[in-house]
């Protein structure tokens, strides 16, 4: 068998989830709404070898890391063959910058081929679920419907989006988004009330989609990744990923477009804020923000292609 080789991007997600319906399945408890990103992605390798092997990022992976990617290759390879998985992230891993997401939807890309599935993208979505719930949407290209069944689908979009995406830190997260899950899911007051809203934004996202609607969207993006985080700091212990320096963005985000730039921002399971707009604001937008202190990096960057095999057999 030759080696397969494959890529796939980092998607940030618009209408988020937050928590899991099945734990075991990595199925979450509703629906999500992202954006496909092409400057942040994972170039992953998959050969034969005599044990199972995990590399990342030039440096060989033991422990918790080791075994997901086992248990990923465990749910499709022929029993007795092992394999080397090889990966690249060209985004911060662990960061909240979704390196999980392109780097399980670059596997199962890569796994498909190399073992000769012949999955539909759809089927393959859901297998790239079972490594990251996120990495589902980033089988697709663009704009990336998640049901809550862990399925994806790419969605019509005529709006010409951008995303700046603002580095507030570096380093790995305190908590891991899973784990950080669980521990929301079963201590927050606010989760019940986050689930029977959710529904209700991504339902009006939908429709601000087939309407071109920019500001209803943009509304709904910031309110969703805030009601997220409120769920997150209601938990026991709350939990917070966000920096002094996510919300001097998000603050100066606000002003800016109180001022007439329109833009409206996110923040995922990470200090990152990202703030989406359209595409002709998108380097004003870049200006604007680098005149704050202490910025790690700002990168600009339009929607992404779905994942895909370079070479392979």
């Amino acid at each position: 068998m030759k080696p397969v080789n494959a890529i796939a991007y980092a998607n940030i997600a618009l209408v988020k989830y937050w928590g899991k319906a099945c734990v075991n399945k990595n199925i979450p408890q509703t629906g999500s709404l992202s954006l496909t990103l092409n400057a942040f992605y994972t170039k992953t390798t998959i050969t034969l070898s005599s044990k199972d092997r995990f590399v990342l990022n030039g440096i060989e992976q033991y422990s918790d890391r080791l075994n997901k990617v086992i248990s990923f290759l465990s749910l499709v390879r022929p029993k007795g063959l092992f394999c080397e998985v090889v990966s690249e992230n060209f985004v911060p891993t662990e960061s909240g910058l979704a390196s999980s997401a392109s780097g399980f939807a670059a596997l199962a890309c890569a796994v498909d081929k190399f073992f000769k599935l012949k999955l539909s993208r759809q089927s393959l979505s859901k297998l790239a679920c079972f490594g990251s719930g996120s990495a589902s949407r980033s089988i697709f290209p663009g704009l990336v419907l998640m049901n809550s069944d862990g399925y994806s689908r790419k969605i019509i979009n005529t709006l010409d989006l951008s995303v700046v995406v603002v580095e507030c830190g570096i380093g790995k997260k305190v908590i891991n988004s899973r784990s950080a899950m669980s521990i929301t899911s079963l201590t927050s007051p606010y989760h019940n009330a986050w689930i029977s809203n959710h529904f209700i934004d991504l339902k009006s996202a939908k429709q601000a989609i087939v309407t071109n609607d920019f500001d209803k969207l943009g509304k709904i993006t910031e309110r969703s990744a805030l009601r997220m985080h409120a769920n997150l700091m209601a938990a026991d212990p709350g939990l917070w990923y966000f920096k002094p320096l996510s919300l001097k963005i998000m603050s100066h985000a606000r002003k800016l477009r109180n001022e007439g730039l329109v833009g409206y921002f996110t923040l995922d399971a990470g200090p990152h804020v990202k703030v989406i707009c359209e595409s002709k604001n998108s380097n004003i937008w870049k200006v604007e923000l680098e005149k704050i202190p202490d910025i790690i990096q700002i990168t600009v960057s339009k929607l992404g292609p779905g994942a895909y095999c370079e070479y392979g057999n």
